[in-house]
């Protein structure tokens, strides 16, 4: 789905607000699998194997429920909420922003869909340099 598709969704759902960005997702979402794809689709083509899941929000257990079903490996699990030690979701361990030093190469992907650039920028600013947002793979 291109960008101008995408906007066209998000102004169809009533504006730029957080909930309708969430509504947006979960529509592009429902599109994709109702045409028998999966998120992962485009992360296998692109050769990503690996991903980090950015955000504790509905549409990030989605993704890692998602993940469990295709047998996508997701390596950990992070968020800005999310303070030092040990936590998991689904047998998937949950990082504080600081223990992902060792995952700089691994595609981040931001389910948080209202603060997107704002968190692109803040990881990129930290050397993560492969973060996508979850509605580019839609």
């Amino acid at each position: 789905m291109h960008k101008d598709e995408i906007l066209s969704v998000i102004q169809c759902c009533g504006g730029m607000e957080q909930n309708n960005y969430k509504l947006m997702t979960s529509i592009l979402w429902i599109k994709c699998l109702l045409q028998g794809k999966s998120p992962f689709e485009r992360l296998r083509q692109a050769g990503i194997d690996e991903i980090i899941v950015y955000g504790i929000t509905e549409l990030g257990e989605m993704l890692i429920q998602e993940s469990l079903n295709e047998g996508y490996k997701v390596v950990g699990i992070t968020d800005r909420k999310v303070a030092e030690g040990q936590y998991s979701f689904q047998n998937i361990p949950i990082f504080a922003m600081d223990e992902l030093s060792n995952y700089k190469e691994k595609c981040i992907v931001v389910t948080a869909v209202m603060f997107w650039e704002e968190i692109k920028k803040e990881l990129n600013g930290k050397g993560y340099t492969n973060v996508i947002p979850l509605w580019e793979l839609m």
